[in-house]
């Protein structure tokens, strides 16, 4: 008889305050509205693909800062548990 393979599951160190999952949908939601505003722009302004490039260049920027400081918390957080 095979055995079963032992299933992973993700466990949270502790769940989120609710302000801070309200933040993260609210600002989710504006990032998505902004994004969407330089999508038009872009779009009615045919010749601007600099701008697309820089906002390309901007999220990607943030994204890598946003992910830099949530892991440099976590790892904080491990060590001192």
């Amino acid at each position: 008889m095979p055995r079963s393979r032992p299933r992973a599951t993700f466990q949270p160190l502790q769940r989120a305050p609710s302000a801070k999952r309200r933040f993260a949908v609210l600002a989710g939601a504006a990032i998505w509205f902004v994004a969407l505003v330089a999508l038009a722009v872009v779009v009615r302004r045919r010749d601007s693909v600099e701008i697309a490039l820089l906002v390309v260049a901007a999220s990607i920027v943030f994204g890598l800062t946003a992910s830099s400081l949530l892991r440099r918390a976590r790892v904080r957080r491990e060590r001192a548990a």
